[in-house]
């Protein structure tokens, strides 16, 4: 069966966010798209690691031309989806220089070898 894929020209709002209570938190990585929400499981290491490194590859680009990030989605809330989408297992980013874009790709997590993981795909500006 083919698994949804998420391939978007631009994401309008990107936010993770918790659960639950401590201790039985459950982790969500939370993206928009003009109407659509898109919401992914992920392990706290994972958040963590992901916060790290968006971090230290912010503050190693170049400055941005007019020496200002785009602000317009810092406070980017974050729904209760209930449930997931699908469970993020491999997680990574990278930097286009030529749009200035932060591309943030997920795969899902799959336990049986016949199923296509499903893939996203997130540009972000910085």
């Amino acid at each position: 069966m083919d698994r949804p894929e998420i391939d978007w020209d631009d994401t309008h709002a990107f936010t993770t966010g918790t659960v639950g209570p401590r201790g039985r938190r459950v982790f969500f990585l939370q993206a928009r798209h003009t109407d659509q929400v898109v919401s992914l499981k992920l392990e706290k290491q994972q958040v963590a690691g992901l916060a790290e490194f968006l971090d230290k590859m912010l503050n190693d680009l170049p400055p941005v031309p007019g020496g200002e990030f785009d602000n317009a989605n810092d406070e980017a809330e974050f729904d209760d989806p209930g449930e997931p989408d699908w469970v993020i297992g491999n997680l990574g980013v990278t930097y286009h220089q030529s749009s200035d874009r932060l591309v943030l790709f997920a795969e899902e997590l799959v336990r049986d070898e016949d199923v296509q993981p499903a893939h996203a795909r997130f540009p972000l500006s910085r």
